[in-house]
């Protein structure tokens, strides 16, 4: 029998509206991100570490959401929802930027992961 959540959706029904919803918050961050650029006077050097943040505060807000509807333990879902979150978010880098694999983007998988563990973890304890 399939393992249903709190709500009768599937799991993978649950994984991808949070990782939908964690990428329209980074979006939404980004867009942010943009107007507070166009506003102040920013340094170039400075963007890929807020693009970075933008990513991570995403994939927290992702794994937040799903470790919450889901019944797995935190750790277990935050890190398969931050994987996911990921690959999606570096699929649609690679695809706008021209598929070139960086450093940066390792740092980006680094920090989604974290992120992403943590806030599975925090979703499960303010149960």
């Amino acid at each position: 029998m399939k393992e249903r959540t709190r709500r009768g959706k599937s799991p993978a029904a649950v994984l991808l509206t949070g990782t939908a919803a964690g990428l329209i918050a980074a979006f939404l961050l980004v867009c942010l991100l943009a107007f507070y650029i166009t506003k102040k006077d920013v340094s170039i050097a400075k963007l890929p570490y807020y693009y970075t943040a933008c990513c991570g505060i995403g994939c927290f807000i992702c794994s937040f959401i799903t470790s919450r509807k889901l019944k797995f333990r935190g750790i277990l879902s935050g890190l398969i929802c931050a994987l996911i979150y990921s690959a999606v978010l570096l699929l649609i880098t690679f695809i706008l930027s021209g598929f070139a694999f960086s450093v940066h983007y390792a740092v980006i998988i680094i920090i989604n992961t974290i992120t992403g563990l943590i806030g599975g973890v925090i979703s499960k304890n303010l149960r």
